[in-house]
């Protein structure tokens, strides 16, 4: 009797929960929806935005559907507002569908825009949206963002998807630019002093190739300047974000010939030295392999030693000559603010006022440990000179 009254209570339990399931999140079946993978935003006339919005097309490449707009797997809309809520308002209206907005790729920003108003507030309902994920990428294009996503994707399916894998590997890879999403934009316009650095690209004219290298720096929510890519990876190396890349070291002599070393691993450590007159320090250390040898020799170790020594101060040289142009610019996007607060909130709120004229005269000092782990297939000299046989 009693395992009968169980059973009845079960069922009476699951048939009462029926009416609160669903199959779906919304309302909105797959046909009724248009998944955008990625959003330009520019200066419109009269004060408004122009965002233009890139749409998944569920086509086959190659059918005669697809084949209407070279055979593309995505179609841009294009809306006009004053707000950008407004403006995602008006593409049904063009689109026929309702946009979704958590496949998501790239969010791009034109120069433009991101030097005349706050990209915070810009970008304000991709925060407050449940539907928009903080994983999303932003960058700041040369020029108009829209054009950016009516080049043709070179390997990917969707230009937005082809913007994000470029950022991605110039990021890991080479060394070029920052990693940015809006969550780590979040993070860095609500620390301590608000600076920021995102992701620069540029197109080549009159290809569909764009580059991502060098940074957007930001101050007050706008962009007052570019840090190009070499001084980029200065920045990375200081921010103890650096993957890989190579570094060039010029022969002694000889301006049209260099050498070069993959940096396997860099790590770095960054510590501020508090009083009146604070003082930075950098402890960093990396792996190195020998990429190409053209002008040096490395028979023992007193030969390694020399070639540390010239790397290490080329490097020396590459990250000075990056934080130098961070005091010019009075923008502090390494986040010793940042340290300052955390060791010592009271002193930060006594140097935040005047923190900008402050972090412009902090000397820096550089201590650098580098090993050569690798020198390739072949010894320590160069591999193939055309002398012939010693």
């Amino acid at each position: 009797m009693r395992i009968w009254t169980a059973r009845r209570f079960l069922l009476s339990a699951l048939l009462l929960s029926l009416p609160v399931l669903s199959g779906c999140w919304s309302q909105f079946e797959l046909p009724q929806l248009g998944f955008v993978m990625g959003v330009a935003l520019d200066e419109g006339e009269d004060g408004n935005i122009e965002m233009t919005s890139q749409i998944y097309r569920p086509t086959p490449s190659g059918t005669s559907q697809g084949k209407s707009r070279t055979g593309s797997m995505y179609v841009n809309i294009v809306t006009k507002d004053l707000s950008v809520e407004e403006a995602i308002r008006d593409i049904p209206i063009h689109l026929g569908r309702k946009a979704q907005w958590s496949h998501m790729r790239m969010i791009l920003i034109s120069d433009r825009i991101a030097a005349h108003r706050n990209i915070g507030e810009l970008l304000d309902m991709y925060y407050r949206d449940h539907e928009p994920r903080l994983t999303a990428a932003v960058a700041v294009t040369r020029g108009k963002a829209g054009e950016y996503l009516d080049k043709h994707p070179l390997v990917e399916q969707t230009t937005s998807q082809q913007l994000l894998r470029v950022m991605e590997t110039s990021y890991h890879d080479s060394g070029k630019t920052v990693e940015s999403n809006l969550l780590y934009m979040a993070e860095q316009m609500l620390s301590g002093n608000g600076d920021a650095a995102l992701p620069y690209l540029y197109a080549t004219q009159g290809k569909d190739t764009f580059s991502t290298a060098g940074v957007a720096l930001i101050k007050n929510g706008r962009m007052i300047g570019i840090l190009d890519s070499k001084h980029t990876e200065g920045l990375l190396m200081l921010r103890n974000k650096y993957q890989s890349g190579m570094q060039n070291l010029p022969c002694s002599g000889q301006p049209n010939r260099s050498e070069s070393v993959e940096i396997l691993k860099f790590s770095s450590r960054l510590k501020v030295h508090l009083s009146e007159r604070p003082r930075l320090q950098m402890d960093a250390y990396a792996t190195l392999a020998i990429g190409e040898l053209k002008c040096t020799t490395i028979q023992n170790n007193q030969d390694e030693q020399k070639f540390i020594r010239r790397l290490r101060q080329s490097l020396t040289d590459e990250i000075m000559a990056t934080y130098d142009q961070l005091q010019r610019e009075k923008t502090d996007i390494i986040g010793v603010g940042q340290r300052v607060y955390a060791v010592q909130p009271a002193l930060w709120r006594k140097w935040k006022p005047d923190w900008e004229k402050r972090f412009s005269e902090i000397p820096l000092q550089i201590r650098l440990r580098l090993k050569i782990v690798t020198t390739g297939t072949s010894e320590g000299r160069p591999a193939v000179t055309g002398k012939g046989s010693e």
